[in-house]
């Protein structure tokens, strides 16, 4: 949990600034230094002390220390996860000052902001960038055009001439008619079929076994129940 840290060079504006926190936090998140009734503590090593006791990290407390003996009020504020934006905003709205401590690293994000988790932890956004993370970490792309060079607009096979691969034929539309064709793989290819005929000459109707007839096999029964017939079982229709 990262620490918000604020000076203010007024009491009132500091109370301010709590009060508004309070309505979104806990108190047990926010510390004052020094505390209401409390004079500024007389020496830069005492105010240091202060600091570090209301549970300030001690490289902020070494830069806030000096304005503090001055007679400012720092307001810290531990937030918890998803509110550290929001503690900075309310604190700054306030007139609180960011003498840039280390140990910060919220910034509030920008009223009406389209990205205020990128704002907040100070990310690049993806706006007007087509290539961020490549350029982020220093990666070369394959092309710094915004747009690609290849219309495919009546192109039949833009991907094999943009790689100069050949395709199986230059033809637009296709060679073969299937229509009224019965076998128009066979025919492209050269392959022999199994009937020249356009229609079959086998009349499926009242044939119990239309595909033995047609290619002569012998049937295993003229009985169309032989189970029930080994077994003497009674059939449901004769």
């Amino acid at each position: 949990m990262s620490t918000v840290i604020r000076l203010f060079d007024s009491r009132e504006k500091a109370t301010a600034a709590v009060e508004e926190l309070k309505r979104s936090l806990s108190a047990k998140y926010i510390r004052v230094v020094p505390a209401d009734g409390e004079l500024p503590p007389a020496t830069t090593a005492a105010a240091e002390g202060s600091l570090i006791k209301a549970e300030v990290p001690s490289t902020s407390a070494k830069t806030y220390a000096d304005a503090l003996r001055k007679g400012g009020t720092v307001v810290a504020v531990s937030p918890p996860f998803g509110f550290g934006a929001t503690a900075t905003k309310v604190l700054n709205k306030h007139g609180g000052v960011d003498l840039g401590a280390p140990a910060e690293r919220y910034s509030a994000a920008p009223a009406g902001s389209a990205a205020p988790l990128s704002s907040a932890l100070g990310w690049p956004v993806l706006l007007d960038d087509p290539t961020p993370l490549s350029n982020k970490f220093g990666w070369s792309v394959l092309s710094h055009k915004q747009t690609p060079d290849i219309t495919l607009s009546d192109e039949p096979a833009p991907l094999s001439n943009r790689f100069g691969w050949k395709v199986l034929s230059d033809k637009q539309t296709p060679s073969i008619e299937l229509m009224d064709e019965p076998a128009p793989l066979s025919k492209r290819f050269g392959w022999p079929v199994l009937s020249d005929k356009q229609t079959p000459s086998i009349e499926l109707m009242d044939n119990p076994a239309p595909l033995s007839s047609a290619l002569g096999w012998k049937l295993l029964s003229n009985n169309p129940a032989p189970l029930s017939s080994m077994f003497g079982w009674k059939v449901l229709l004769d």
